[in-house]
């Protein structure tokens, strides 16, 4: 597989893992969405242990719209706009992705975190190696 095919997968894996997640958890938490929009939304969601409703809410929305995926759909789509241009990738990205990822999988293994790895294999197999020096 060429370098820049391997990006341009593992990019569009990344942008699909990211936005199905944001779309997903969303949709699946809707009924807490309704509950924060009738409360209104300034200052709704609130991190205060004693306040079951609080937690609940602030529960909804790192789950959904303030998790990884919007940020891992829009890496993504940055790594397919670059492979596209046949911009290179550094190491360090797919290798931090899977330093995440591993134990993401260990504590959730029934879930579709498997996904991580394989995009973050694809973008090690695709990065820009290091110069090997003349000396």
């Amino acid at each position: 597989m060429r370098r820049s095919t391997a990006v341009w997968a593992g990019g569009w894996l990344t942008l699909a893992f990211g936005a199905t997640h944001t779309v997903l958890a969303t949709w699946g938490t809707r009924s807490e969405w309704a509950r924060i929009h009738r409360e209104g939304w300034w200052d709704t969601v609130r991190l205060e242990p004693h306040d079951e409703a609080g937690v609940r809410r602030a529960l909804t929305a790192w789950f959904s719209i303030a998790s990884f995926g919007v940020p891992c759909a829009v890496l993504g789509a940055h790594l397919v706009s670059a492979a596209t241009r046949g911009q290179s990738v550094p190491r360090w990205v797919g290798g931090t992705l899977l330093a995440w990822s591993v134990p993401m999988v260990v504590v959730l293994p029934r879930s579709p975190a498997w996904v991580a790895p394989v995009f973050a294999s694809l973008l090690l197999m695709g990065a820009e190696r290091p110069a090997q020096s003349s000396t």
